[in-house]
């Protein structure tokens, strides 16, 4: 019988394309998987690699066994959480990774609602952002990862990862009521001076918030002059209310606090999609359901739910 270890990294193989990547995934060293690849062939008793420049390639018999490993993998996930469904009101922690915004103002409220749904479930929450998180997903370290999402910039999911949109977060413009025209208007030619004149708080350069933001300036043809430049969009509005910069934040931000008077907010510019990945089998965990359900029901756009 086929050790199921090894026919994970001929899989892993077939879906990464590298050791490398295969390696980082699953935690093994690059050594390692060659020992256990060099093993599996020997014991199938033909070719499953072939030598490809400086890399590995599945020959055809290891694309063939790939697919029969892939089933294999996914068997044997869906019998781990089946049984662990059987005492799905057995005191169990649920490990959740989020993005800092929804682990900030959000996921707090969770705890609320899942100690008067399902005291018995415990949720240990990681804030980590989403290209770190969904990699640590596949290799099992979380069961459920909040991520997000924006107009031009679509994540892909690894192939063993299943996604459940939660929330559409309406994006805004904030602006001390001092720095623009009087009843402001993005298609008026005025606010749009005004806006290129004042200064601005944003994100660093590379995220993908800013990427959006960018796109939007463009698409308006504002040329932002940055004075501040932080991911802590809590202190972006901070500056907002204190009248020392205009910038552009999701709604969630602004729902778990009184604005000041004095800041202009604008008509929703757009939205980000916040979303849960697990892991396709997860969906039958009840315990995963439950929380799923529970991230579903915190926020509506404008406002945390109570």
């Amino acid at each position: 019988m086929y050790d199921i270890r090894k026919l994970e990294i001929l899989f892993e193989l077939s879906q990464k394309g590298s050791l490398a990547q295969v390696a980082d995934t699953l935690g093994y060293n690059p050594s390692t998987m060659s020992q256990h690849l060099a093993s599996l062939q020997r014991e199938v008793g033909q070719p499953l690699v072939e030598k490809k420049g400086r890399g590995l390639v599945l020959s055809a018999r290891g694309e063939e066994l790939a697919g029969y490993a892939a089933k294999m993998l996914t068997l044997m996930e869906e019998a781990q959480v089946a049984m662990a469904s059987k005492q799905s009101l057995a005191p169990r922690t649920i490990r959740l990774a989020s993005f800092n915004s929804v682990a900030r103002y959000a996921v707090p409220r969770l705890y609320e609602v899942m100690d008067e749904r399902a005291s018995h479930l415990d949720i240990q929450l990681t804030q980590l952002e989403p290209e770190h998180s969904l990699v640590e997903l596949e290799k099992r370290h979380f069961d459920i990862v909040i991520a997000e999402e924006y107009f031009h910039h679509e994540v892909k999911l690894g192939h063993s990862l299943t996604r459940i949109d939660l929330w559409k977060d309406p994006i805004l413009l904030l602006a001390p009521d001092q720095l623009v025209p009087e009843n402001p208007d993005l298609s008026s030619s005025s606010t749009i001076s005004a806006l290129e004149k004042i200064p601005w708080s944003l994100e660093p350069e590379g995220t993908k918030f800013r990427a959006w933001t960018d796109r939007f300036f463009g698409a308006h043809s504002i040329t932002p002059k940055p004075r501040f430049i932080s991911t802590d969009l809590a202190w972006q509005l901070d500056l907002a209310e204190q009248g020392m910069a205009a910038t552009v934040l999701p709604r969630l931000v602004l729902a778990s606090r009184e604005l000041g008077s004095g800041v202009w907010v604008s008509n929703p510019l757009g939205a980000r999609i916040v979303f849960a990945a697990v892991r396709a089998s997860s969906m039958q965990d009840a315990a995963i359901r439950l929380v799923l359900d529970a991230l579903a029901g915190l926020y509506e756009g404008d406002r945390l739910r109570d």
